[in-house]
């Protein structure tokens, strides 16, 4: 899954197993509100991403430049 340009706020809403998430030029906010399992790596460099109850990532996780990852009180 990879988000990579625009501002509109997204929310995650249904439970998701994905291969990798990336998150690079997207400038809006993204809300995790079901699980989500990634079963590669997420990699982020722009945006916010606001996790939810559970986020499992099994690959690397990579947050950089402006990107911000809050953990919402979840476990990551």
């Amino acid at each position: 899954m990879e988000f990579t340009s625009g501002a509109v706020a997204s929310t995650i809403d249904t439970s998701y197993t994905i291969n990798s998430l990336t998150i690079n030029g997207y400038t809006g906010t993204i809300t995790q509100s079901a699980n989500l399992s990634i079963t590669g790596s997420y990699s982020q460099s722009s945006g916010t991403f606001t996790a939810g109850a559970n986020t499992n990532i099994k690959g690397n996780w990579t947050v950089s430049g402006t990107g911000t990852f809050t953990d919402n009180s979840g476990t990551v």
